[in-house]
């Protein structure tokens, strides 16, 4: 996994604690790029039994001057049942996977690299 997104949110108040973007390199015959255009943001906020975690992403690697991985998702957790949901909407490549107290809540896998093209093309949570 070459880029991370963790977020650290308090379920009871739906105060954010923490957010740690980390973003990879792309190695290629003994060469290490790194990231461009890292923007990553993170908001929560509590409805009543419901738990909202917004989380976006714009990165792209140095070695490749066409597209970037983009992502627009929105976690929500239901207080009552204890469930978690993924809606929203990324690119086609890379591959995705969100997890929500150490459990798999949304697992997608990458199609081909001319997906980057464009900007979320791929619906979460579908």
């Amino acid at each position: 996994m070459k880029s991370t997104h963790v977020v650290r949110v308090d379920r009871n108040s739906g105060e954010l604690l923490s957010e740690r973007p980390r973003t990879g390199v792309t190695k290629v015959f003994g060469w290490e790029f790194g990231s461009r255009g890292d923007a990553f943001s993170a908001s929560a906020r509590r409805s009543g039994d419901t738990l909202t975690v917004d989380i976006t992403a714009e990165t792209g690697s140095k070695l490749y001057w066409f597209g970037n991985i983009n992502y627009d998702l929105d976690l929500r957790f239901d207080r009552r049942s204890g469930t978690w949901s993924v809606s929203g909407s990324h690119d086609g490549y890379p591959s995705y996977v969100v997890t929500a107290d150490g459990v798999v809540i949304y697992d997608y896998q990458q199609g081909f690299i001319g997906e980057l093209l464009g900007c979320c093309d791929v619906e979460a949570g579908r």
